[in-house]
């Protein structure tokens, strides 16, 4: 699988972009628990699965939550640029290159949580997936939650 290095100004504006939403809302919590919480990630890895185009939560949560991937594929959710940044969710592999069976390869900066599949699963993308974890789950955002990170 072809591996390529992400553009660091690309992040550098999604960076920007959610530290302005912070200055127009602070008490913000999608936005402040994003900042808080959120890591770059530097490598996109070109795959053959391909997902329903602007269905992004559907097709990282089918990954991550399908039971033969489940020790492979971890869910993220943030934010993503391709021309512009935008809320977006992908899967990252072991060594924590994306996978984004949305935009196959075509991201240029990731930004974003990764999430325990048992987390996401049970809390965030409902009975068949395809919801944000972070915009339906506000036990989440406002700090009643246990177990939701995935250490890499």
């Amino acid at each position: 699988m072809k591996l390529t290095a992400l553009d660091p100004q690309a992040l550098a504006d999604v960076q920007r972009l959610i530290d302005s939403f912070l200055l127009i809302q602070p008490e913000n919590r999608f936005f402040g628990f994003l900042k808080e919480q959120s890591r770059a990630f530097t490598h996109v890895r070109h795959t053959l699965h391909k997902g329903q185009p602007k269905h992004c939560f559907y097709n990282a949560y089918r990954l991550a939550a399908a039971s033969r991937y489940q020790s492979r594929y971890t869910y993220v959710e943030g934010y993503a640029a391709r021309l512009i940044p935008v809320h977006h969710a992908w899967v990252i592999d072991r060594d924590g290159n994306v996978i984004d069976p949305t935009w196959n390869g075509q991201g240029t900066a990731y930004f974003g949580i990764p999430f325990r599949t048992p987390y996401i699963v049970r809390h965030g993308s409902g009975p068949a997936g395809g919801y944000s974890v972070l915009a339906y789950n506000a036990d989440l955002l406002s700090g009643n939650h246990s177990n939701w990170s995935a250490q890499l």
